[in-house]
C-alpha cells in the first residue's frame, strides 16, 4: 500500500548514499526517437488492483507509441531500486510511493536531475504550493509527482447526531470536547465506542500527520532539527497527552486490541467503533467498497485554537516517478514519465481507480474527483497554502522513525520531561544528519 512506506532499512539507504558518487551520471536530456523500437522497464511498488490500473494506463501510452514496449515489475521495494542502481542494473523508470526517501535519490544522483528535460520541453506546471516545496531538493528536481495522499478527518454522521454534535470540529478545543461526547462506555467501564483514538501508531495516527494542525516543522531554515526549537511540537504532544489521559492509556490499548485490521472491512471507523478518524483520501474508496451504507462525512483536520486562520490545511505526500542513473533508455523513459504526470486523461484514469488525488492541477479539477462524494475535501487540502509535508532529506525515513518512537514512549509515560525529551530527539536527528553527510 502507498500509505505504508516501502522504504528499506536505514542501513541500506545510508549504504546507498555512500555507494553512489555525488553526481554519477550525465543529466543532459536524451531525445526520444518515436520511430525506433525501444524496450522500457518499469519497477513499481503497486500490487493487485492498483497494479492492474497502472498496467492499463501504460497500455494507453504504448497505443500512442507502438514502437515502445514496456515491461512492468510490480511489488518492488524501495531498497531494491536503490540496490539496482548501485549494482548497475536499474530499471528505466522507478515509481515510489512517497517522497520520504526522495532525498537519498536526489543527493546521490541515483535519479537523474529532470530540470534539463523540463526546460527543453517547456514543462511549467503550476503545482500546489506543498507539492512544489516537496519536489525542490536543494535546487534539483530528480522526480515528478504522481498521486497525492492528503490526510483529513472522517466522521460518523449517525454517531454525531446521537451525541448532539452538529458539525465537524474546526479547532482543537472543539475536537477534544466532541471526542469526549462521542465516547461511550460499557457497564464495566470499558470502551464501547470511541470518539477518537489518540494513540500514535493507530493506523494513520502519526505525529507527522498531526503536525500541520499545530504548525510544527521538522527542520529550521538552517537544516537543523526543530523538535526542540519549534513550540508547535511541545503543544502537539501536550494536546495528545490530554486526549490519552481523558480515556486512559491502558484502556485505549485494550480497546485497540479488539479492533479489525486497518485495510479490512472490519476497519474501526467503517465498523462504527470509532466516531472520528484521521485518514487519507483513499479511505473513501475503501468505504465505497467495504461499507457502502456507512453515513459519514469528511472535513479538514482541526487546528490549534490560535491557528484558526489555517483551518483547511493538512498533511500531504505524493508518489513520485524517477529515471535512475544508468537507465538504458532515458529518452523514452522521460516520454513515459511525462505522459504519466502531465496528461490529464492518464492521471484521471489512474488516480481515479486508486482513489488518490491527482498532482496535475487540471486533473484534480476533473468532475471525476470534485463531484465524488466526500473526496473534494482532500483536493482542497492539497491546494491549501498552509498544508505541510515531511521534508525529504538524506536520512530517508530515519527522522520520522525517530519521531514515531518518541511519540510511543511519550504516550506510555516513559518521558517524564517533555522539553528534555524533545531536545534529545533533536540531537539524535542532528547526529544522524551529520553521519549521513560527512564533511
Amino acid at each position: 500500500m502507498r500509505r505504508i512506506l516501502i522504504a528499506g532499512t536505514l542501513a541500506v539507504l545510508l549504504a546507498a548514499v555512500t555507494g553512489c558518487a555525488s553526481r554519477p551520471g550525465d543529466d543532459r536530456p536524451v531525445p526520444f526517437d518515436p520511430h525506433r523500437s525501444t524496450e522500457l522497464t518499469v519497477w513499481t511498488g503497486w500490487t493487485g488492483r492498483e497494479a492492474a490500473a497502472f498496467h492499463s494506463v501504460v497500455r494507453d501510452f504504448t497505443e500512442l507509441h507502438p514502437n515502445v514496449h514496456v515491461s512492468i515489475v510490480d511489488g518492488v521495494e524501495d531498497s531494491t531500486i536503490m540496490t539496482s542502481i548501485r549494482g548497475g542494473y536499474p530499471p528505466d523508470v522507478a515509481a515510489i510511493g512517497s517522497t520520504t526517501t526522495m532525498g537519498t535519490y536526489c543527493s546521490t544522483g541515483a535519479f537523474r536531475d529532470l530540470r534539463p528535460y523540463l526546460r527543453r520541453d517547456h514543462v511549467t506546471t503550476r503545482y500546489a504550493p506543498v507539492i512544489r516545496r516537496l519536489l525542490d531538493f536543494h535546487g534539483t528536481q530528480c522526480a515528478m509527482p504522481g498521486g497525492v495522499d492528503t490526510f483529513g478527518l472522517y466522521y460518523n454522521k449517525k454517531q454525531f447526531a446521537a451525541a448532539g454534535v452538529t458539525r465537524p470540529p474546526r479547532t482543537w478545543s472543539e475536537f477534544v470536547a466532541d471526542a469526549k461526547k462521542l465516547t461511550t462506555y460499557n457497564k464495566d467501564g470499558s470502551i464501547r465506542t470511541l470518539g477518537f483514538d489518540p494513540l500514535f501508531s493507530f493506523q494513520q495516527n502519526t505525529a507527522i500527520h498531526w503536525s500541520p494542525s499545530f504548525g510544527a516543522k521538522l527542520y529550521d531554515r538552517n537544516g537543523h532539527s526543530a523538535f526542540a526549537s519549534d513550540p508547535g511540537w511541545r503543544r502537539m504532544f501536550l494536546a495528545q497527552r490530554e486526549l490519552v489521559r481523558t480515556v486512559g492509556y491502558q484502556k485505549l490499548q485494550r480497546f485497540q486490541s479488539g479492533l479489525g485490521a486497518e485495510m479490512s472491512a472490519a476497519n474501526a471507523f467503517q465498523a462504527g467503533k470509532v466516531a472520528m478518524q484521521f485518514d487519507g483520501e483513499w479511505r473513501t474508496a475503501f468505504i465505497a467498497d467495504q461499507a457502502p451504507k456507512l453515513r459519514y462525512g469528511t472535513a479538514t483536520l482541526p487546528v490549534a485554537d490560535d491557528r484558526a486562520e489555517t483551518y483547511g490545511a493538512g498533511f500531504v505526500d505524493t508518489g513520485i516517478f524517477g529515471i535512475p542513473q544508468g537507465a538504458k533508455e532515458p529518452g523514452a523513459a522521460w516520454e513515459l514519465v511525462r505522459y504519466l504526470t502531465q496528461t490529464r486523461s492518464a492521471q484521471t484514469k489512474f488516480y481515479g481507480a486508486l482513489g488518490n488525488v491527482p498532482s496535475l492541477p487540471s486533473a484534480a479539477t476533473d468532475p471525476a474527483f470534485t463531484r465524488r462524494p466526500h473526496f473534494s475535501t482532500f483536493v482542497h487540502i492539497m491546494n491549501n497554502r498552509y498544508s505541510a509535508s515531511g521534508t525529504p532529506t538524506t536520512l530517508g525515513t530515519a527522522d520520522k522513525d525517530a519521531l514515531d518512537q518518541f511519540g510511543e514512549r511519550w504516550q506510555a509515560g516513559r518521558i517524564p520531561d517533555l522539553g528534555a525529551g524533545l531536545s534529545g530527539l533533536a540531537r539524535q536527528v542532528n547526529d544522524l544528519t551529520r553521519n549521513a553527510n560527512p564533511p
